[in-house]
């Protein structure tokens, strides 16, 4: 993702109240960034790591501190981090140990072992685990590379009949909403309250993603 991407992204994201100042002056800012030798989001997540990132980048820069601070935690949200596959309401824990003595401990192995229609048939074979269970896998690490999806929610959504970001990015969002409660409403997966909104943001998230798990 480029600086220019990085801008778009960020003004047409749902951000809240607290991220709000991201935008003040950002083609500034990112001319600042770029000046200073950051190009795209990874150069920036680089300069951004560790306890004396920002105040580092700020002195290249010209930029506060605080507002790296600010630009480290939000575009850290960009990249959901791996959910460890034990960590899945309702999930197979034979499965979950025989993954793991093939070093696929969360979302993110998982993910990257399964992409394919013939890497999940051999991963179902070396593993002795059911096709069907690698499938069930298969597709709640692909929900989980959504931002703010976490393993329940991700559970929640495969149970409401969403098996992918691309079907979340194509649905109707009061459809969405309406069978994400239902599903909860069944099977008592948590107790927070999801709105309309978050569902939005959950569509237009989706969309962003692209499809790279073979059907």
């Amino acid at each position: 993702m480029t600086l220019k991407d990085l801008k778009r992204k960020l003004e047409k994201a749902d951000l809240i109240p607290s991220q709000l100042p991201l935008l003040d002056g950002i083609d500034k800012n990112l001319a600042a960034l770029k000046k200073a030798g950051v190009q795209n989001l990874e150069d920036l997540s680089r300069n951004l790591r560790g306890s004396k990132g920002p105040a580092s980048l700020a002195a290249k820069s010209g930029l506060s501190a605080d507002y790296l601070v600010l630009m480290r935690r939000t575009i850290e949200g960009f990249r959901p981090k791996p959910l460890p596959l034990r960590d899945y309401p309702g999930i197979d824990d034979a499965a979950v140990r025989a993954l793991a003595e093939s070093g696929i401990v969360d979302s993110k192995s998982l993910y990257e072992a399964a992409l394919g229609k013939k890497a999940r048939t051999a991963l179902a074979k070396s593993t002795g685990i059911a096709a069907k269970t690698v499938e069930e896998f298969a597709n709640l690490s692909d929900l989980s590379r959504i931002q703010w999806v976490g393993s329940t929610f991700a559970r929640v959504l495969y149970v409401a009949g969403f098996i992918s970001p691309t079907q979340i990015a194509a649905a109707d969002p009061v459809a969405v909403y309406d069978a994400v409660m239902r599903a909860n409403e069944a099977n008592k997966l948590y107790r927070g309250k999801i709105g309309l909104r978050d569902i939005k943001r959950l569509v237009k998230l989706a969309s962003e993603l692209d499809e790279d798990l073979e059907s």
